[in-house]
């Protein structure tokens, strides 16, 4: 299952002095998007599973602020999946690639593990 949100990329926390405020309103918008953009695409479970998070935008992250900007998007798959993100039946993949500002967006793919 792939699913493409046009629009929504997540910026990193980790440096920012941002309010709690507006960081938890982000948190939750980012969160809901991932999850009811799966919802709409249908259901697919399998018991052993990879997730693809991909982030397309203009400006490339380093690796661990990309996967720290992923985190509510992550969070998203988690409730769809209606499974603890820690746990070890999923496997999370980051990935990034830089597009022009109109095609930005994220990109989760979710297959079956091998």
């Amino acid at each position: 299952m792939k699913v493409f949100i046009r629009g929504l990329v997540p910026k990193t926390t980790l440096n920012s002095r941002e309010h709690w405020g507006p960081k938890g309103r982000r948190a939750k918008r980012e969160r809901e998007a991932a999850y009811a953009a799966l919802r709409a695409a249908g259901t697919a479970w399998y018991d052993h599973v990879v997730v693809v998070i991909t982030r397309l935008s203009p400006r490339r992250l380093d690796d661990d602020n990309a996967t720290a900007a992923m985190k509510s998007v992550r969070d998203g798959v988690a409730d769809w999946l209606r499974i603890d993100d820690g746990c070890e039946r999923i496997r999370w993949v980051v990935e990034q690639a830089k597009v022009s500002g109109r095609d930005a967006g994220t990109m989760i793919e979710i297959m079956e593990a091998n």
